[in-house]
């Protein structure tokens, strides 16, 4: 299953989109790349449109200065939001647009990203009325280092989004749930720590990060 990413900062280019596609990599198990960017505003086959642009091959770099062009500049979290649960309405087959991630501005600034996933009714008849959000999603910051141990973990049912946020109940408003203990966890041991840092400084070094 690939991660879907949208990218709503103005100031991200593309080195800074490379660097967090690289912390977005399944490093503990070297299988690759694992998010794509939405390069389209159009659902009219979310199949297609969630997105042709892949993140890195890696060792390719496939966005660059000449490829990047951010549709979702400046789009807000409603936006977002509503164009995820229209997707889902028309159904997909290779992504989950219930579950996403999401950089803004404040993302470039303190390398995190928001981590959206849906609410569905089965938890609000166990958490109660008070879980519902309004645009239907609940939220957290993450690091970029610990975003794809919490994606990955909520994409195969692993774990529950309340564990990353230290067993919050009830999110404050709008679905915003508090950062938790596990924001300083990415589950990457001392070699895979290494390996991550090494590609970076690689990508650094011919200008692509």
């Amino acid at each position: 299953m690939a991660g879907t990413l949208f990218i709503t900062a103005a100031s991200a280019d593309f080195k800074i989109v490379n660097r967090l596609l690289l912390h977005l990599r399944d490093w503990a198990h070297e299988s690759g790349d694992r998010f794509y960017v939405v390069t389209s505003r159009d659902t009219a086959d979310p199949d297609d449109q969630l997105s042709d642009l892949r993140s890195t091959e890696t060792t390719q770099g496939d966005i660059t200065a000449e490829n990047w062009q951010n549709v979702w500049a400046g789009a807000t979290i409603a936006e977002l939001t509503a164009f995820c649960l229209e997707a889902v309405q028309k159904g997909t087959k290779r992504r989950c647009p219930g579950l996403f991630l999401a950089l803004d501005e404040q993302g470039v600034t303190d390398e995190t990203v928001i981590v959206f996933y849906q609410i569905f009714d089965s938890d609000i008849e166990i958490s109660g009325p008070k879980l519902t959000t309004g645009d239907g999603f609940k939220k957290v910051r993450m690091p970029w280092s610990a975003a794809y141990l919490m994606w990955c973990n909520l994409e195969i049912a692993n774990m529950n989004f309340e564990e990353f946020a230290d067993n919050q109940e009830i999110p404050d408003d709008g679905g915003w749930y508090e950062t938790g203990g596990l924001a300083s966890y990415d589950g990457l041991d001392e070699q895979q720590h290494r390996n991550r840092e090494v590609e970076i400084a690689r990508f650094e070094s011919e200008g692509r990060a």
